[in-house]
């Protein structure tokens, strides 16, 4: 069974998936500036901040991938999270944490894995497709 999430991602209406979009983006933009003191202590695991920035962008493009209809689009989109991401570490100098360019290329990386992760999607849904439709 899939779910609902998942499902609300195949649907075709774009604009819903839009403002989850934007809700996603203010969600990372308020908890990558809010005050560094309130955060859990995850432990001693060394750069678990680059896997946690890692997988918060690569689900940010994964769903802007599925927001827009053209890969041009989805390239938009990916170059608009980039400099969203390095907006964001700009501004945590001036709310007292630390920026980082490793914390960049974490982004980056994430940002990559979400648009290969829609494209092997794409993939796979197309041939799949073409074997329930195939007469052999």
């Amino acid at each position: 069974m899939r779910s609902p999430l998942f499902l609300f991602l195949l649907r075709e209406n774009r604009y819903e998936k839009r403002y989850l979009l934007l809700i996603y983006a203010s969600l990372i933009a308020f908890l990558s500036l809010r005050s560094s003191s309130g955060l859990q202590d995850w432990g001693d695991i060394p750069n678990l901040d680059k896997l946690q920035h890692f997988m918060a962008y690569s689900c940010f493009s994964l769903l802007a991938a599925v927001s827009v209809r053209h890969w041009w689009q989805r390239g938009v989109a990916a170059l608009a999270i980039l400099l969203f991401s390095g907006g964001i570490e700009l501004a945590q100098a001036y709310v007292g944490r630390e920026s980082s360019w490793f914390d960049l290329l974490a982004n980056l990386s994430g940002i990559i894995l979400g648009l290969l992760t829609y494209k092997l999607y794409c993939v796979y849904r197309s041939r799949n497709v073409k074997s329930i439709y195939s007469n052999d």
